[in-house]
C-alpha cells in the first residue's frame, strides 16, 4: 500500500544544490534514468581491493579500523572530498571486537546477494571515477548506534576519530556522511552534533524517530519466526546497561533524553538547515516502516519529510509534539532544508534500493531535490504530482 502524500500537490522539485563536481572525460560513461547524470567508469581496480586503515580511540585507546577506497590515479599531494559510511546493526550486545567488526558494506561487496554486490560495487566504482575518497567504518561493536553510551562505549567519538585520522593521512576537502538502517540514525546524530560539517548526507532504509522504532518493535516481540524485533530492542537496551527509555525512574528518563537527541529529524531539524539530505526508503520495509498497513502510528521517513503526525510514544518518555516536516521547513524558508526523497514502494529494508548515481548526482548538484516515487527494482523515478 502506497502512503500517499497529502497537502503537497504543488511539490515538484527544488533547484539543484551545489556540491562536488562530477568528473567528465573522454572515456566510456554510463547513465541512469533517475537524474540523467553521467559518469565515467573505466580501468578500475576491483571494489574487493581496498586498504584497511587502523587507528586508536582518543578516549580509551581501543584499536579500531576502517576500510578505504581511493580514487582513480590517486595523488598524495592532491585534495579530495571524503565520503564516510556508517553500517547497520550487525550484532546484539555491547561486546567489543578489537580492530572493529567488519562493516556490512564490505561484507556485501565480498559476499552479499547479487543485488547487494551490484549496488555496493557500483557505488565504489562511481566514487573512484568521480574523485572521492570513500571509507566504511569498522566500529567496536555491531550495535552501538554511533553514540557515546555508558555500556556501548564512545562510539560517536570513534566516528570523529576516524575522520580526524583520515584527514591526517590524506588531503581532504569536503565531507559527506551516509548510512543504512542503524547507520542512518548514526548519520543523523553525528550530523546534528556538527551542523555545517558535512557537505551533504544520505540515509538509506532509515529510522528517524528512535522512540517509535522501539514502540513498533515491541508489537512484534514474540511473533513466530521473527526474533529480529527482540534482538533490536535488546541491543538498544544493552548500550544503556539494560535500560530502555521510559518515565518510571531517573535512569529511564535519562535514556529517554538520549533517545530524543538521537532523533534529531523530529526534535532538532534546525541542525540540518543548509545540509542537503538524500533519502531512499521502501514501502515494503518491515523494519523501518513507511506504510500504514505495517505500522499506522509513525511512518519513519514520510512523517519526517512530507506528512506531519502528532503521534508520540508516550510510554517510552517521548515528548509530545507534532512533526514539522522538512517539506514544510523548506517551503517556509524558501532556500533551506533541501532534500531528495525517493520512496520505493516495492522495496524492503535493503541497501539495494539505493541508486548510487542518483545519490551522488544529488550531492554534486546535478539532480534536483523534492519528493519522488521510484520503481524498485528498476532504476526509474518520477516526481510526485497532483
Amino acid at each position: 500500500m502506497l502512503l500517499l502524500v497529502v497537502g503537497v500537490a504543488t511539490l515538484l522539485a527544488f533547484p539543484p544544490v551545489s556540491g562536488h563536481s562530477v568528473s567528465t572525460g573522454h572515456v566510456p560513461s554510463i547513465r541512469t534514468s533517475n537524474s540523467g547524470a553521467t559518469t565515467n567508469i573505466t580501468n578500475l581496480t576491483p571494489p574487493t581491493v581496498f586498504n584497511v586503515e587502523r587507528y586508536r580511540s582518543s578516549v580509551d585507546g581501543f584499536n579500531l579500523s576502517y576500510d578505504e577506497w581511493l580514487p582513480i590515479a590517486f595523488n598524495v599531494s592532491r585534495t579530495y572530498p571524503l565520503i564516510i559510511y556508517l553500517h547497520g546493526q550487525q550484532s546484539v550486545g555491547p561486546a567489543w571486537v578489537p580492530g572493529g567488526i567488519v562493516n556490512d558494506f564490505t561484507d556485501w561487496i565480498i559476499s552479499g546477494s547479487p543485488a547487494e554486490k551490484t549496488t555496493t560495487q557500483h557505488f565504489v566504482n562511481l566514487t573512484r571515477a568521480q574523485g572521492y575518497i570513500f571509507i566504511a567504518l569498522n566500529s567496536r561493536s555491531g550495535a552501538g548506534w554511533f553514540v557515546n553510551s555508558p555500556c556501548g562505549g564512545p562510539q560517536y567519538q570513534d566516528v570523529m576519530d576516524a575522520i580526524a585520522r583520515e584527514r591526517i593521512a590524506r588531503h581532504v576537502s569536503s565531507l559527506y556522511l551516509w548510512g543504512t538502517s542503524m547507520g542512518t540514525e548514526g548519520t543523523e546524530y553525528v550530523a546534528s552534533r556538527n551542523p555545517g560539517m558535512f557537505k551533504a548526507i544520505g540515509i538509506i532504509a532509515p529510522v528517524t524517530d528512535l522512540f517509535m522504532d522501539v514502540a513498533y518493535r515491541e508489537t512484534l516481540v514474540g511473533v513466530p519466526g521473527d526474533s529480529w524485533a527482540n534482538r533490536s530492542i535488546q541491543a538498544k537496551a544493552d548500550d544503556f546497561c539494560g535500560v530502555l527509555p521510559g518515565t518510571g525512574n531517573v535512569s529511564q528518563r535519562v535514556v529517554a533524553r538520549m533517545f530524543q537527541n538521537m532523533s534529531p529529524f523530529r526534535f532538532d531539524q534546525v541542525a540540518f538547515n543548509g545540509t542537503p539530505i538524500y533519502v531512499a526508503a521502501g514501502g515494503s520495509d518491515n523494519r523501518a516502516p513507511n506504510n500504514v498497513s505495517l505500522w499506522p502510528y509513525y511512518m519513519q521517513v514520510n512523517n519526517s519529510f512530507v506528512n506531519s503526525t502528532c503521534h508520540s510514544a508516550l510510554a517510552l518518555g517521548e515528548p509530545v509534539n507534532c512533526t514539522v516536516t522538512f517539506w514544510t521547513l523548506h517551503r517556509l524558508s524558501g532556500v533551506g532544508y533541501n532534500f531528495r526523497y525517493v520512496f520505493e514502494e516495492q522495496s524492503g529494508h535493503t541497501i539495494s534500493q539505493l541508486d548510487p548515481i542518483d545519490m551522488l548526482a544529488y550531492w554534486a548538484g546535478i539532480a534536483k531535490g523534492g519528493y519522488f516515487v521510484g520503481e524498485f527494482p528498476y532504476r526509474s523515478i518520477s516526481p510526485v504530482r497532483p
